[in-house]
């Protein structure tokens, strides 16, 4: 997870979900399919908190207060977490920018609303998830991202 990346080009105080992103939660965690390039991405349940919070009426700060209870951790401890995450999800255009964003959702929930504890915390995770390998190129290996091999382009075949 990258620390240091910038957060400072995305426009507006309040996190919020890219439109383009289709998620799904499964058992705590949360699977994240961008429909433009096809990448799919795998959060852990830290990391999940934090997205499914991003709904761009909260500050980074409101984020971080709510899951610091949540987690029963520090709140410095916990805004750096939710800062390493925002900095993961926006480098890999999952975060929106005013004309990328998903339609507003309703308001949010009082801050002392907070999502139910977890059994644990663990170390914030955003990793790319390969859907698998292909042997199409003559013998060099490719991966497959969204059921199409990356490294083979895409050939037009005539049916005449």
């Amino acid at each position: 997870m990258s620390r240091n990346a910038s957060r400072s080009d995305r426009a507006g105080p309040c996190p919020a979900r890219h439109a383009k992103i289709l998620w799904r939660p499964t058992d705590g965690c949360v699977v994240l399919f961008h429909e433009d390039d096809g990448r799919a991405y795998a959060l852990n349940e830290t990391a999940a908190d934090v997205w499914k919070l991003c709904d761009g009426q909260r500050t980074d700060d409101a984020i971080a207060e709510i899951l610091a209870r949540r987690w029963g951790r520090p709140c410095a401890a916990a805004r750096d977490a939710v800062t390493a995450v925002l900095a993961d999800l926006d480098g890999l255009g999952c975060l929106a920018r005013p004309e990328t964003a998903a339609p507003a959702a309703p308001a949010p929930p009082p801050a002392d609303d907070a999502p139910p504890p977890s059994a644990t915390w663990h170390e914030p995770v955003v990793e790319e998830i390969v859907f698998g390998a292909c042997d199409c190129s003559g013998g060099s290996r490719g991966v497959i991202r969204n059921t199409q091999c990356t490294t083979t382009p895409r050939m037009q075949v005539s049916t005449v």
